[in-house]
């Protein structure tokens, strides 16, 4: 009997109380929420810096820009006259930009005329109908060049902008370094002289005192 008895009392003990459950239930409901914040927290501090992409090119695209294609472009435009340094971005994000230094000295023609040289070397490798015209049903890439001078001793900024997408049949050209509208700029500097339509203080303090 004291045998049983004792069997008993160890089966009692290895009973897990209904408080020791909820504890452990919750303990699990908490955590599973917990896990999953840290894991989006880690995946996305481990993919800082890089573009997220999505969907928004699925179908579009179709014909990759490669590494090798800007060497080649970048190596191209390097031998255009009077210019010192060429920078192209990765076109991950749909949009191929390139930037060309160009020497101080020069004036705006001249600025604009290795703008539009670029852009024909551009052509030359990536040529327009493939890489930068819209298909039937598919987006393509988007090109923007931006042709600049950095010095104000000569003759002054000069800034081009070289726009082509898929919904343009030619290229725009357009100077960034001058007001569209220079009244509206001088305003906003502060260049506009007092009107002369307006009367001096005196003479209106002169005419109330007569």
């Amino acid at each position: 009997m004291s045998e049983v008895k004792q069997e008993e009392k160890t089966k009692e003990k290895k009973k897990v109380s209904k408080s020791a459950i909820v504890l452990i239930v919750g303990l699990i409901i908490i955590a599973i929420p917990v896990a999953v914040f840290c894991y989006i927290l880690l995946s996305a501090s481990m993919k800082t810096g890089t573009p997220i992409l999505g969907d928004r090119f699925k179908n579009d695209l179709t014909t990759e820009i490669t590494s090798e294609s800007l060497s080649k472009i970048e190596s191209s435009l390097k031998t255009i006259s009077n210019v010192e340094a060429v920078t192209i971005d990765d076109p991950d994000t749909g949009r191929l930009i390139i930037m060309i230094d160009c020497k101080d000295t020069l004036n705006e023609e001249e600025v604009t005329a290795i703008a539009e040289k670029a852009y024909d070397k551009v052509i030359e490798v990536l040529p327009a109908k493939t890489y930068f015209t819209q298909g039937d049903n598919a987006r393509n890439y988007d090109l923007t060049i931006y042709v600049y001078t950095t010095s104000t001793a000569t003759a002054g900024r000069t800034l081009i902008t070289v726009t082509y997408n898929s919904q343009m049949d030619l290229p725009s050209y357009e100077n960034n370094s001058k007001a569209k509208n220079e009244e509206i700029a001088k305003e906003l500097r502060g260049e506009n002289e007092p009107s002369s339509t307006e009367e001096p203080e005196g003479e209106d303090n002169a005419e109330a005192g007569e």
